[in-house]
């Protein structure tokens, strides 16, 4: 038997990793939109004078005319701008890493993903047990159900314990394979209300 021993982390230790985790990324993700936005505004300005010559009109009558002012310093000041995203993201996101950190270390607190907490609160697998189907249901079920959204966690379990699942949707853009995968019994589309109520109907008929 493999034992494991949890070490408790101090306060001040786990403010100050989670700090510097979020630093490190905040000064990646800063650099990186600085940068971008320097480039953006480079490529407007240029689009705007190209424009401008072609139609033998002022930079100001064109769109973003009035921004120009504050777009040439964005552009030709990309070695200021860049660490100065770097910077001020990476600030930022080290106050919110110390803030994890801290939490963590003060009162065990963890992220989890949102539709996993809700529905463990819930105690869902118990009455999913106890159900003869299970209805879930989503405005647009699609390939972004199955990462981590309420109606494909809720689709997973009742697949893992041998419930049937069925949803009804406002649409549908799930191909076949999508829907293997969450092993939905029928997926009914019902974009109005009184669309809505048919479906559940009919539902409730073959059940």
């Amino acid at each position: 038997m493999v034992k494991a021993r949890v070490t408790r982390v101090s306060l001040g230790s786990a403010m100050a990793s989670g700090a510097i985790g979020g630093l490190v990324f905040g000064l990646f993700l800063g650099a990186l939109l600085g940068a971008l936005a320097s480039w953006f505004a480079g490529a407007v300005l240029d689009w705007e004078r190209q424009l401008g010559f072609s139609l033998g009109v002022t930079q100001q009558l064109l769109p973003f005319g009035d921004q120009i002012s504050g777009l040439e310093p964005v552009a030709d000041l990309w070695y200021v701008v860049v660490p100065a995203g770097a910077l001020i993201v990476g600030l930022l996101a080290a106050m919110v890493g110390g803030l994890a950190g801290g939490l963590w270390a003060a009162f065990g607190a963890l992220l989890e993903p949102g539709a996993v907490f809700v529905l463990d609160a819930l105690g869902f697998d118990a009455r999913m047990r106890a159900a003869r189907a299970v209805v879930t249901g989503e405005g647009r079920i699609d390939g972004q159900t199955l990462e981590g959204k309420a109606a494909g966690e809720v689709a997973v379990r009742c697949r893992q314990a041998g419930v049937p699942c069925h949803a009804i949707v406002g649409s549908s853009a799930l191909d076949p394979f999508q829907q293997r995968i969450l092993d939905l019994q029928t997926v009914d589309e019902a974009g109005t209300p009184a669309a809505l109520e048919r479906a559940a109907e009919r539902l409730g008929q073959d059940l």
